[in-house]
């Protein structure tokens, strides 16, 4: 990749899958990619599709993201390092900028459960996925709740995460965890902190994006981790966003959400 050639910052879409199309179900995705402020905010929430209303889920938890984002990062203080790592301005900043972001997703889940009694549904019928990253001309923060893979890409090379033990534990990368539960979930959450000056790009999909055979295969690969190979074409200027979701759309069956950032550098 020679530089970042993309038309736009930052910019998100869904569409609709080929399974829920032959089924006469609606596009079960949600993302946002907006400006508040000096904020960035993206978020992808996939609503699970054995759950009848879980549109209405991920559409309520992209809002929530939108909605309290600066309240979410509030506390988060941090500097880099003569050797170039993240520094704490504050002893127990790590601390309560966790009990932050925890104490927010808690917030989130009882929202839903209301949202649900409004709706006259179950809260069952609302589950979903979510992953969000904030942006602040100085840090960003990624969480990640569930199976919506989130890929950072540093001046140092990629990063993935979701919200299986952060990434990390591969055998446990089938396994689901959702917002409504988020008494189970929350043991599950990933949280990444960086300094933006470092960061090139964010990248948020849906598990439609990759599928589940091609994610096993990625995991098991040497590539673990790498940003896919249509979104390096983006970022090359050799696609854009609505023909990558067209072909991902066209290779797979599942809904398909994406939001993204690039730095302007």
């Amino acid at each position: 990749m020679s530089g970042i050639k993309m038309d736009k910052l930052f910019d998100s879409t869904v569409k609709i899958g080929k399974r829920h199309l032959e089924n006469g179900m609606p596009c079960q995705d949600r993302t946002i990619a907006v400006q508040y402020g000096d904020l960035v905010i993206l978020a992808v929430a996939d609503g699970m599709g054995s759950y009848e209303k879980s549109e209405l889920g991920a559409e309520f938890a992209v809002n929530f993201v939108r909605e309290h984002a600066k309240q979410m990062i509030s506390t988060l203080r941090i500097k880099e390092g003569g050797d170039g790592s993240i520094l704490w301005e504050q002893k127990n900043g790590n601390r309560d900028f966790n009990k932050n972001i925890r104490a927010a997703m808690f917030d989130l889940q009882e929202g839903l459960i209301n949202h649900a009694r409004i709706l006259k549904l179950s809260p069952d019928d609302l589950h979903c996925t979510l992953s969000f990253s904030i942006i602040s001309p100085e840090a960003f923060v990624n969480v990640s709740i569930g199976d919506s893979p989130l890929y950072t890409l540093m001046d140092d090379g990629p990063r993935f995460m979701d919200g299986n033990d952060d990434g990390a534990d591969r055998e446990n990368i089938n396994q689901t965890f959702s917002v409504v539960d988020m008494d189970y979930s929350i043991n599950y959450m990933s949280v990444e902190i960086g300094l933006t000056k470092h960061l090139r790009s964010v990248l948020i999909t849906s598990d439609g994006a990759i599928g589940w055979s091609k994610q096993e295969r990625l995991l098991n690969s040497e590539n673990f981790g790498d940003l896919p190979d249509w979104y390096y074409d983006m970022l090359d200027g050799k696609s854009n966003l609505e023909t990558a979701v067209d072909k991902l759309v066209e290779e797979g069956y599942d809904d398909v959400g994406i939001a993204y950032y690039v730095r302007d550098i």
